[in-house]
C-alpha cells in the first residue's frame, strides 16, 4: 500500500512563512494567518498544498518522484482552505507550471515586501491614494508621443471629460502611455481626484472580481465612517461610489470584454453591467473620471460625446515610427528610419513586420531592404498601403523557419486566442509528421518551440497574455487572414489542422459556447482545403444541422460555419452525396442553396437583412428552378423576415402569404407548416391586424398534443402569442403566456427565445409597475443578448431599459439610451424598432422640464410619418393618444 508523502509541521509553517501568510493564487491573496479570541492560540485558514500528488492516483501525479522529493518544500505551495480545494478537484486546469510559477511570484513577492517598504501607490502626489492591482509596462521602450500627452492633458483639465478611450493594435503604447502620463502626475495635478484605481483585464477579465476590489479599495482608502457598500447590488454601490468620490479609474485591455473586429456587433461590450458602469460615470456630476485603453474601439458610449474623448493611436509620425523601428533593431541613420516610416504611412503594424523581415546581415543598412521589398509599388499615399502589407508579409514569411510558420498558422486559427497547451499540441502534430520525413530531432520539438514562440512575440507580431494561470497567444487579424490563407487548396494539411480543431475540445458533444469556436474553425479550414465532405459532416453532426448556434446563442458563427459551406466551387459533384429532403444529392447548386438559406437565417439573427435577402433570392432561384417547394418556400418565408426587420410589412405579408400558399397547395407536414404561420401571425400583429395574429399562433400551439414539452415552434408561438395579448393590456394573461413560453424555451434548449421570453417577462412587469423585477429581467436580457449578439433583439431591450430609466427617475440615462437605440436603427435601418424608439423618446421628453412641447411634438410627427411609411399599425393608437396630450 503506498503511503501519502504528506507535509512535516515544519516544512507547512515554512510554506506559510514563505508566502507571507497569503494565499499563492494571484487572484485570490487572502490572507490565511491571524489573532484568535483565545490568547493562545492563532487562526489559521490556508494550508500547504502539494504541487505534485502526494499519493499515487491524485491530483497531478508524478511517478518519477520519490517519497522525500513530494514532501519537500519544493513540491509545496500556501493557499487557503477554498483555492486547494479546487486546484485539486480541477488538476486539468491547475496544472503543475501553474501552481509553481503561483509559488514562485508569491514567495519573491513576500521577500520584496521584507527587503523594501513596497507601496502599492506609485504616486508623485502622496495625498492622492491609489491603487494598481496590476502593474503598467515598464517605461524602458516608452516612445513619447507629444501630440498625445498634449491632448490627454487638455481633456483631463476639462472637468466635463468624464471617459478617455486609447485605442489601437496591440504593441502601440497604449499602457505604457497611459502608466507614464498618470505616474509623472499629469492628470494629478489638473483635477481634484480623491483616489486612483488602476485595473488590468489582461490579468483578470470577471467584470464582478474588478467591481468587488473596487469597492474594497474605496472602502479601506476613502471611507472614514467605515461604510459598507452592498456587494449584492454592486452598480448602486458604484453609483454612490462615483457621485461621492473623485476617483481617476484606469481599465487596461477593455477588449477582453469586447467583440472582436470580426463580429457584427464589433465593439461592444458582452457584459451590460460594465457598459452600464460606464454610462453611470458619464452621467455622474462629480470629477469621476475613467481612462479606457482597448484594441478594439469603444462603441458603447457614442452617445456621451463629447463627454466621451477617443484617441485612436493610428499612425506615428516620421520620428515615432523611427523609434519604433529602433526598439525592434533597425539600424541606419535617423533619415534612414524616417523614410521607412514615411513610406509605410507610419503603420505600426507595417513598420514590425519590416522590422521582423529585416534580415540581420542587412540591420545597419535597411533602405535597400525597403527598396526592394516595395519594389514595382505605386506610391499612392491613399490605397498603397494593403499592397505593401502584403508585399511585407510575403517577405517576413520567407524569413521564418518551418516551427515558426506552423506555430503562427496556429495562432492565426482561430478569431480569438488560443492557450499555449492547443497551440504546442498543434504545432507539434504537424511538425512532427513532418519531421518524421526529414532528419529533425524528435526530442527537440518541445524546446524549439518553446523558443520559436518567444521569437516571434519578441518580434511584436504575436501577443502573448498570461491569465488564470495560462498563456494563450494571438496575432493581428491582417496576420491572422494571411496566414489563414494557406490552407486554400491544401487538401492534406487543411485535413490534419481541422481534425486536430475537431477533437480537441475532446467531447462527442458541445457543452459550453467556448467549444463551438473550435468546430466552426475547423469547418472554415476544411472547406477551404477543398475537404467539403469533412466540413459538411461537422456541421451535420457535431453542430446539429446548425441547431447548435440557435441553443448557445452564437449565430455570427452559425453565419461563418454555412459561408463556409456555401461555396459551390468547393463542392465536388463526384465525391460528395448529400441528404437532402429526403434524398441523396451530388447537385453542388442545391447544395450551395442549402447553406446559403441557412446563413441568411443567421444573418437575420444578427440584424444583416439586406445580405440575408441576397442569400435568400440566391437560394430561392435555385429552389424554383430544381422544384424543391418546401425550401422554396422557407426562402420566402425569410424574405419576409428581411421584410419586417427593413420596415416593409407590404413586401412581409406578401412573402408570408406566398409561402403560406405554396405549404397549404403542398400539403406540407403540421411540423413543416407551423413556421409559416408563426411569420404570418408576426405580420398580421405588426400590422395592427389582432384577430389575425391571434388566429394564426392559436393555430400552431393547438396543433401540439397536450404532452409536448420541448419543442422550439411551441416556445415562439407562446411567447408571441403573450406579445400580442400584451397590446391589449391583458398583462395578467401576457405574463402567463410569456412564463409558459420562457420554460419550454429552457427545456429545448433555445437561448435565443431564452433571451426574447425574458426580454418579454420583465417589459410585462414594467407594465405592472413592478420596476425593480422588471429591471433585473430586463438586464439580465440584455447581458445574454449582447453575448449572443442578436442587434435587432438588443435595440428592443434597449428601448425598454430607456424607459424604465425614466421611470425610476434616471430621466438623463434615459435619454442617453433611448438616442443610442435610434441612433443603431436608423443607422441599420430597423424601421420598426426606430418607430419604437422614436415613441419612447416622445415619452420620455414629456417627462422632461427642459424639452419644449413643439420639440416633442416634432419628435411623434417623425414617428407617424415613418409608421404609415411602413405600414406599421399596431402603433396607431398609442401615437393617437400622444397627440392628444401633447
Amino acid at each position: 500500500m503506498n503511503k501519502r508523502a504528506d507535509f512535516s509541521e515544519k516544512t507547512r509553517n515554512l510554506l506559510a512563512h514563505r508566502a507571507g501568510g497569503m494565499c499563492a493564487n494571484p487572484y485570490c491573496r487572502r490572507e490565511t494567518l491571524g489573532g484568535h479570541s483565545d490568547p493562545g492560540k492563532a487562526t489559521i485558514t490556508g494550508e500547504a498544498a502539494h504541487i505534485f500528488a502526494a499519493r499515487p492516483g491524485g491530483p497531478r501525479p508524478n511517478l518519477d518522484l520519490g517519497s522525500e522529493d513530494l514532501k519537500s518544500p519544493t513540491n509545496g505551495l500556501w493557499l487557503c482552505s477554498t483555492c486547494h480545494t479546487a486546484v485539486d478537484r480541477d488538476d486539468s486546469t491547475y496544472l503543475a507550471d501553474v501552481l509553481f510559477k503561483w509559488k514562485y511570484d508569491a514567495e519573491t513577492s513576500s521577500q520584496e515586501r521584507l527587503i523594501k517598504a513596497a507601496s502599492t501607490l506609485p504616486s508623485q502626489d502622496p495625498s492622492v491614494l491609489q491603487m494598481w492591482c496590476h502593474e503598467t509596462t515598464d517605461d524602458d521602450d516608452y516612445i513619447p508621443r507629444t501630440n498625445q500627452l498634449d491632448a490627454l492633458n487638455k481633456w483631463v483639465a476639462d472637468k466635463n471629460t468624464k471617459v478617455i478611450a486609447v485605442t489601437g493594435i496591440g504593441g502601440q503604447g497604449k499602457t505604457s502611455l497611459i502608466g507614464h502620463w498618470i505616474k509623472n502626475g499629469y492628470p494629478l495635478n489638473s483635477r481634484n481626484f480623491d483616489v486612483v484605481f488602476y485595473w488590468s483585464f489582461y490579468n483578470d477579465d470577471s467584470v464582478s472580481v474588478f467591481f468587488n476590489a473596487f469597492i474594497s479599495f474605496v472602502e479601506q482608502a476613502v471611507n472614514s465612517d467605515n461604510v459598507r457598500y452592498d456587494r449584492d447590488q454592486p452598480l448602486k454601490s458604484l453609483r454612490k461610489i462615483i457621485k461621492e468620490t473623485n476617483v481617476l479609474l484606469v481599465m487596461d485591455g477593455l477588449e477582453m470584454l469586447q467583440n472582436s473586429p470580426n463580429h457584427p456587433s464589433y465593439g461592444q461590450f458582452v457584459e451590460s453591467d460594465l457598459r452600464h458602469f460606464l454610462c453611470d460615470i458619464c452621467s455622474s456630476p462629480s470629477q469621476t473620471m475613467a481612462v479606457l485603453t482597448s484594441r478594439f474601439d469603444v462603441v458603447d458610449l457614442r452617445q456621451y460625446v463629447p463627454r466621451v474623448k477617443n484617441m485612436p493611436l493610428d499612425n506615428l509620425t516620421e520620428e515615432e515610427g523611427s523609434q519604433l523601428l529602433g526598439r525592434f533593431f533597425v539600424g541606419g541613420s535617423d533619415q534612414d528610419r524616417f523614410k521607412i516610416s514615411q513610406s509605410l504611412r507610419g503603420h505600426p503594424l507595417a513598420l514590425r513586420i519590416f522590422a521582423a523581415g529585416l534580415p540581420e546581415e542587412m540591420q545597419a543598412n535597411p533602405l535597400p531592404h525597403l527598396d526592394s521589398v516595395l519594389a514595382g509599388v505605386a506610391d499612392d499615399p491613399a490605397n498603397d498601403l494593403e499592397e505593401k502589407l502584403a508585399r511585407l508579409l510575403l517577405r517576413y514569411e520567407s524569413t521564418l523557419n518551418h516551427k515558426q510558420r506552423e506555430l503562427l498558422t496556429g495562432v492565426s486559427l482561430l478569431s480569438r486566442p488560443i492557450d499555449e497547451r492547443s497551440l504546442m499540441d498543434l504545432v507539434q502534430k504537424t511538425y512532427i509528421k513532418n519531421a518524421y520525413e526529414s532528419d529533425v530531432n524528435i526530442d527537440d520539438v518541445d524546446i524549439q518551440q518553446l523558443d520559436d514562440i518567444s521569437r516571434l512575440v519578441s518580434s511584436g507580431l504575436v501577443y502573448r497574455d498570461y491569465f488564470k494561470g495560462v498563456y494563450s497567444y494571438s496575432c493581428h487579424p491582417i496576420i491572422r487572414d494571411y496566414f489563414r490563407a494557406q490552407f486554400s487548396g491544401d487538401a492534406e494539411k487543411s485535413y490534419d489542422v481541422g481534425s486536430f480543431l475537431a477533437n480537441r475540445p475532446g467531447r462527442n458533444i458541445i457543452s459550453k459556447r467556448e467549444d463551438v469556436e473550435w468546430y466552426v474553425s475547423a469547418v472554415e479550414i476544411f472547406a477551404a482545403g477543398n475537404n467539403w465532405y469533412e466540413a459538411d459532416d461537422l456541421y451535420e453532426n457535431k453542430l446539429n444541422s446548425g441547431l447548435v448556434f440557435l441553443k448557445y446563442a452564437t449565430p455570427f458563427l452559425g453565419k461563418r460555419a454555412a459561408e463556409a459551406l456555401s461555396d459551390s466551387s468547393k463542392i465536388s459533384n463526384s465525391s460528395v452525396s448529400f441528404m437532402l429532403f429526403g434524398e441523396k444529392y451530388k447537385d453542388r447548386n442545391l447544395i450551395s442553396a442549402f447553406y446559403k438559406s441557412s446563413a441568411g437565417r443567421f444573418c437575420l439573427h444578427l440584424g444583416d437583412y439586406r445580405r440575408a435577402r441576397e442569400y435568400f433570392e440566391e437560394a430561392g432561384a435555385v429552389y424554383l428552378k430544381r422544384k424543391k417547394l418546401l425550401n422554396q418556400a422557407k426562402a420566402l418565408d425569410g424574405l419576409a423576415h428581411c421584410s419586417v426587420l427593413e420596415g416593409d410589412l407590404n413586401g412581409a405579408l406578401t412573402y408570408a402569404q406566398d409561402a403560406l400558399k405554396i405549404a397549404t397547395n403542398e400539403n406540407f407536414t403540421t411540423e413543416d407548416f407551423r413556421p409559416f404561420l408563426l411569420t404570418m401571425g408576426e405580420v398580421a400583429f405588426l400590422s395592427g391586424d389582432i384577430e389575425r395574429a391571434v388566429t394564426m399562433l392559436n393555430s400552431v400551439i393547438s396543433s401540439f398534443s397536450k404532452n409536448t414539452k420541448n419543442n422550439d415552434h411551441l416556445a415562439e408561438a407562446y411567447i408571441k402569442k403573450a406579445e400580442v395579448v400584451r397590446s391589449l393590456d391583458e398583462l395578467d394573461l401576457s405574463a402567463e403566456l410569456a412564463e409558459k413560453g420562457l420554460d419550454i424555451a429552457g427545456r429545448a434548449s433555445r437561448n435565443d427565445y431564452i433571451i426574447y421570453a425574458t426580454w418579454l417577462v420583465g417589459a410585462i412587469n414594467y407594465d405592472l409597475g413592478k420596476f425593480d423585477k422588471a429591471l433585473e429581467l430586463i438586464n439580465s436580457a440584455e447581458n445574454m443578448c449582447r453575448k449572443a449578439a442578436l442587434e435587432p433583439l438588443l435595440i428592443r431591450i434597449l428601448t425598454t431599459q430607456a424607459l424604465l430609466m425614466a421611470e425610476i427617475g434616471d430621466i438623463n440615462k434615459a435619454g442617453m439610451l433611448i438616442e443610442d437605440c435610434i441612433n443603431v436603427s436608423s443607422t441599420r435601418q430597423f424601421n420598426i424598432y426606430l418607430v419604437d424608439a422614436l415613441l419612447a423618446k416622445v415619452i420620455i421628453n414629456i417627462r422632461r422640464d427642459d424639452v419644449p412641447n413643439n420639440t416633442v411634438a416634432h419628435e411623434l410627427a417623425d414617428a407617424d410619418s415613418l409608421s404609415l411609411r411602413c405600414k406599421y399599425r399596431l402603433v396607431d393608437a398609442e401615437i393617437s393618444a400622444y397627440k392628444n396630450i401633447i
